[in-house]
């Protein structure tokens, strides 16, 4: 009883210490409830969509995000999960879900966290009491490999191959314990209830729930867990594991996506891994399916369920699908081998590449390759051949197009796995039919699994064939370009591989990708509210966060940025928070550190900042250990902020972060010659006082929470460790230790852990380096690491920072690094503006761990290598709201005086791809026999060019042409310079205004053979608009027609094959035909037959045509040749007259008619003043619209 009582008692104080926090908190929150006030206004309105909140590092987003999820939580009843994903485990807002519940119990009842079973296992399984019964030899090897794995991380083995194993015995019996309990409880009970309400109530089932809190993942409303473990199967042993993005779970849920950028890498590292573990022979899984796919074979339940697809009238059906095979396996000759040439082998692999065209990796010298069959043998032979041997020995009639077998086995493919899920999907309603209520209910997956089991694949081939964990999106309209970006399609390699394991056939190991970061965001928020929080969600890189561009394209009105009132808000109290950098009470100290020096010597430049005898000792630790000026320099500048903490009484705390993690034995970073170098630095101003800490990944957790402990007792710490290991979401901030002299940062407030922490003196950033694949070193790349940069190669290619023949040369890069054979090639990935972006993300991140709580030390060190701020984009660290350590970085690199040219490329990259778009939309259109669509079509372009010289966001957001074919620099203007060549198939765009600066770049386009460079202008005074609304009525009649009267200030342009081939010959159309209407009477009328459409403008009268140029540009300089072209179309049409007018010019033209006056120039009809020419005017004869007006 007394035991009772006192247990009672501890759990009463703990209810009330959680209430008094409670209580702080709410104090805390008056305030302001900025965020959660945002995010609880959007789950209120149940849209669709991706919210993006960039605040800064330690703005409590956490805090709010816990507290608008209570509140909604508490505010619905209709089975609503929200989703909580983080990239760390440790980030999630359990705590803060506990204070804003203020009760363990109600806490424990609505809030469900979902680790790996790895996890949970290792955690739980040797503390959790299991009935006798249940314990049988898998579980009982289970848990010794438990003890053994704990034993051996507790004391930090170095044998990390056998603490490996070790974890991979444990997930292969988690696997075997888990069947077993699927096993048993689908024995002892018919339905996925009864077996819930048993490990819910029964003694001899809890444990299961205890150890795999899954089973009831159901059962709550507020679910956290790591995007990694989001992105695997939820393993629920009551029923079939499903995956989190295609379950009802997630359907119009509210996900909170925490750490937003980063999340984008850790999935695309589930994706790689996926990918990498379905690898299969590509050929072989068409013989499979080939050869199994005998409906004499099936039970009569699938026969009946593969009828009912063939009475459907889907388009897939086994009949056509039957055909499809039949002809690939005839004409491509499947059955027989495939194999190389073994003299043609070497251990460098050949591999094909497609993203949608295939790119080739073959042996040097060879740029074909040709398949051909081999009757004597019974094979069909593949050669690698250079251009000259291939069209010398290649046969028409014995060849085959491996290109075309590849394609046709891939659509075929893509039939048979959308055949299948309809032929499952009748199985599964057969199936369901026969079995009563009590039984659980066949599921799709399983009806899948069954039918492809039946085919006997292997779980790699069924693996690969149903690998897509999203389809396609697809918007419910017609698009003008479907989406086939490589967002949405992904991409594919074939390795032909040889080996004497398989002698006689060259297999064609396959890898898909099918899923793409971006096209899992883009299908969450098709289907839940989704909010990306981070400090960095909004930093514009492909390589370090999604492609924000590509999102908001395809989400539209879906895509939300932060909104600028929220900012602003933030930014308001924010600045009252940091009153103490301004009043001086802190003083943050920047120091750029030297990190290219030309002619360095080691030992002169550590005499500039330590003893001269030590300086000698230390400059030859380090020679010895390296020869690389690099890495040399490097140590040294390691030294200097050695030597600078250790003469500082100001810095207690000093965090360095480099690209390269200190490791024993590591030349380039070794931790032994560092601990030396520190103990130099101590002695060469006699100070032993402090320490030198190295944080690294192995045992990061236990090593930091000493770490933190160590400063809390007032240690002085030199902690070293990299980017990469103190990344997104790493907290270092330390208890204040007693007697240290801090500055709060505004009003002390109960409860707030913030006034309770510190964050570190002193941060030193190293140069940040190898941002993309590391294609330099000596070892080959891993096929990780391949997939990888092949992401990243594909991603900056849509985002037009590389061109096709860019992307092609990196892409044999990649492969080459992977077999190892590459020697020469350069990788360009690391000059482009995504990756270099990513250092600005990388640093905003780092800054950000020293910028956790509300007190600081009265002054704080900042040192930055030089080679850093000459990479940090600082328009781009100045769209948000900077703490103040942050804009001490961005005047740094200010003084630097940069200039950011690769940003204005890439401006101007997408801006030429576009008009290219442009160029060939209209030339497509040409190109055909007009039909009435097409023509309608036509008229529609040429409409929306006299609306829209120029076009707002808005505008642009809601019309798909504006979209495809308009450009933008970014920012709002009306006009811009180019140049192009070749009839505009190459155009060159300036944003600027300089003509003669532009005229003089490498960028401007040399014009023919003259060696003129030729630099045009896209405005309204070019176009001659100002000019034609000067004539009387003019101005009203564009009014009237919903015509645009001036080139407006707007965010999107015409491109230029736009404004030279479109807008201008349209807006002289238009005021030509409204001046002869007004002036002569004349109505012209539009031409209506197909084969003539697009010959002549318009059609005055029978047999006369009239036809409006721009004399400025092309008709003066190529007049005979276009002069040529009317007299063909005229003789085709059968016109007895055409006239060729230019609405407006500067020039005193002359009236010229040519061939017995068949061909009448007219050089203008109004003057720039915009009156008449009335002597032109009168060139138009009576005879030819006298009788028709």
């Amino acid at each position: 009883m007394r035991q009772f009582f006192l247990r009672f008692v501890v759990k009463l104080y703990i209810i009330l210490l959680i209430t008094i926090a409670w209580v702080r908190a709410s104090k805390q929150t008056e305030e302001v409830w900025i965020l959660k006030d945002y995010l609880l206004d959007v789950m209120q309105q149940h849209e669709h969509g991706l919210y993006l909140c960039e605040l800064p590092t330690g703005n409590g987003k956490t805090f709010d995000s816990a507290q608008a999820m209570k509140e909604y939580a508490d505010s619905i009843d209709d089975g609503t999960k929200i989703i909580y994903l983080t990239t760390l485990n440790k980030n999630l807002p359990e705590n803060e879900l506990r204070l804003a519940y203020g009760s363990e119990e109600l806490y424990k009842r609505n809030v469900l966290r979902l680790r790996s079973n790895f996890d949970e296992v290792v955690e739980k399984i040797l503390e959790i009491e299991v009935p006798e019964e249940m314990k049988t030899d898998v579980y009982v090897k289970l848990c010794k490999d438990v003890s053994l794995y704990r034993n051996a991380v507790d004391k930090r083995y170095a044998d990390k191959e056998y603490i490996k194993e070790l974890a991979d015995r444990i997930t292969e019996g988690d696997r075997q314990l888990r069947y077993e309990i699927t096993k048993c409880l689908k024995h002892r009970f018919s339905t996925k209830a009864q077996r819930k309400k048993a490990i819910r109530n029964d003694s001899k089932y809890k444990w299961i729930g205890k150890l795999y809190p899954a089973v009831f993942t159901d059962d709550y409303k507020i679910i956290l867990m790591s995007v990694s473990k989001f992105m695997k199967r939820n393993s629920i042993l009551i029923d079939a594991s499903y995956e989190f993005l295609n379950s009802d779970m997630t359907e119009k849920s509210i996900v909170f996506i925490d750490e937003f950028d980063a999340t984008k890498d850790t999935i695309q590292s589930e994706l790689i891994e996926k990918s990498l573990a379905m690898q299969e022979d590509y050929i072989q899984l068409f013989r499979q399916i080939y050869r199994t796919l005998n409906p004499n074979d099936f039970s009569y339940s699938m026969r009946q369920a593969m009828d009912a697809v063939e009475k459907s009238g889907n388009k897939n059906t086994f009949t056509t699908l039957m055909e499809e095979a039949r002809k690939i396996a005839e004409n491509y000759h499947v059955r027989l081998s495939i194999k190389t040439k073994e003299d043609l082998v070497d251990q460098r692999q050949i591999f094909l590449f497609n993203d949608g065209s295939f790119h080739t990796v073959l042996k040097e010298g060879a740029q074909y390759i040709r398949a051909s069959l081999n009757k004597e043998d019974n094979r069909i032979d593949v050669f690698f051949e250079g251009k000259d041997d291939f069209f010398k020995n290649r046969n028409k009639e014995k060849d085959i197009v491996l290109y075309s077998l590849l394609r046709e086995i891939n659509v075929f493919l893509l039939h048979f796995r959308l055949f299948s899920i309809e032929w499952a999907r009748n199985y599964m309603e057969i199936i369901n039919s026969s079995r009563n209520g009590l039984m659980d209910a066949m599921n799709l997956e399983n009806a899948i699994s069954t039918i492809l089991k039946r085919l006997e694949l292997t779980n790699k081939q069924r693996d690969l064939l149903m690998g897509e964990t999203c389809q396609m999106i697809r918007n419910n309209r017609e698009l003008i370009l479907e989406d086939r970006s490589f967002y949405q399609v992904g991409m594919e390699y074939y390795e032909f591989e040889d080996n004497d394991s398989h002698h006689d056939n060259t297999n064609l190991n396959f890898v898909k990708v099918y899923d793409t970061p971006e096209k899992i965001m883009l299908y969450l928020a098709g289907k839940a509210t989704v909010f990306g929080i981070s400090a960095t969600a909004e930093v514009d890189t492909v390589v370090g966060n999604y492609d924000l561009r590509y999102l908001k394209e395809q989400l539209k009105e879906r895509f939300h940025k932060t909104p600028s009132n929220l900012k602003d808000k933030t930014r308001v109290a924010l600045e009252e928070r940091w009153k103490s950098y301004t009043d001086g009470k802190i003083n943050v100290h920047g120091e750029v550190i030297n990190s290219n020096i030309q002619g360095f010597n080691a030992e002169d430049y550590c005499k500039t900042f330590m003893d001269a005898e030590f300086a000698r000792y230390s400059a030859n630790i380090i020679t010895n250990t390296t020869e690389n000026e690099y890495q040399i320099i490097r140590y040294c500048n390691v030294l200097k902020a050695m030597c600078i903490f250790n003469k500082s009484e100001d810095i207690q705390s000093m965090l360095y972060l480099g690209m390269a993690l200190p490791k024993k034995n590591n030349p380039g970073m070794d931790e032994g010659v560092l601990q030396q170098l520190f103990e130099y630095s101590q002695l060469s101003i006699l100070q032993n006082d402090s320490s030198v800490c190295f944080l690294k990944g192995d045992n990061f957790d236990q090593d930091k929470e000493e770490l933190q402990q160590r400063l809390s007792c007032g240690e002085k710490i030199f902690v070293m460790s990299s980017y990469q290991t103190i990344g997104a979401g790493q907290n270092l901030q330390y208890k204040i230790p007693e007697g240290k002299k801090v500055v709060q940062l505004g009003k002390f407030t109960e409860g707030d852990k913030r006034f309770l922490y510190k964050d570190f003196d002193a941060l030193y950033l190293g140069n940040i380096t190898n941002m993309t694949v590391n294609t330099y070193q000596d070892e080959k790349i891993t096929s990780h690491d391949l997939l990888q940069m092949l992401f990243q190669i594909e991603e900056l290619y849509e985002n037009g920072e590389m061109n096709y023949f860019e992307k092609d040369q990196m892409l044999k890069l990649a492969f080459r690094s992977y077999t190892g054979s590459e020697q020469f090639t350069v990788n360009k990935l690391y000059k482009l503006k995504s990756v270099i972006v990513q250092a600005s993300r990388m640093v905003l991140q780092a800054v950000g761990r020293m910028c956790r709580t509300f007190v600081k030390s009265p002054d704080i060190y900042l040192f930055v290598e030089s080679e850093l701020l000459e990479k940090l984009y600082v328009g781009e660290l100045k769209k948000r709201i900077l703490p103040p350590e942050m804009k001490v970085i961005v005047d740094m690199c200010e003084t630097l005086g940069k200039d950011y040219l690769p940003e204005e490329n890439l401006m101007l990259n997408k801006a030429e791809k576009i008009s290219s778009v442009g160029l060939w939309t209209i030339r497509r259109m040409l190109a055909k026999d007009w039909t009435a669509e097409s023509m309608q079509l036509w008229e529609q372009l040429r409409t929306l060019v006299l609306q829209y010289p120029t076009a707002s966001a808005y505008e642009w957001q809601n019309n798909e042409y504006l979209q495809k074919l308009y450009i933008t620099s970014g920012e709002k203007r009306n006009q811009y310079i180019y140049s192009q060549y070749s009839d505009f198939n190459d155009v060159t765009i300036d944003f600027g205004n300089d003509k003669v600066a532009f005229k003089n770049s490498k960028r401007a386009k040399i014009k023919g053979n003259s060696e003129e460079v030729a630099i045009y202008e896209m405005s309204e005074k070019e176009s001659g608009l100002p000019a034609i609304l000067r004539y009387s009525g003019m101005k009203t009649h564009f009014e009237e027609m919903g015509y645009a009267l001036k080139f407006e200030m707007n965010e999107y342009l015409l491109s230029p094959v736009l404004f030279h081939n479109i807008y201008k010959g349209a807006l002289g159309e238009a005021a030509g035909k409204f001046i002869l209407s007004r002036e002569l009477g004349i109505e012209l009328s539009p031409i209506a037959e197909p084969e003539y459409f697009e010959f002549f403008d318009y059609k005055l009268s029978d047999g006369v045509y009239v036809d409006f140029k721009n004399w400025k540009f092309t008709y003066v300089q190529n007049r005979d040749e276009i002069r040529k072209d009317i007299l063909r179309k005229l003789e085709a049409i059968g016109a007895k007259r055409v006239y060729i007018i230019n609405v407006v010019s500067d020039k005193n033209y002359k009236p010229s008619a040519i061939v017995d006056q068949r061909l009448v120039e007219i050089p203008m009809l109004i003057k720039e003043d915009g009156t008449v020419c009335y002597e032109n005017l009168h060139m138009i004869r009576k005879e030819d619209f006298e009788n028709v007006n």
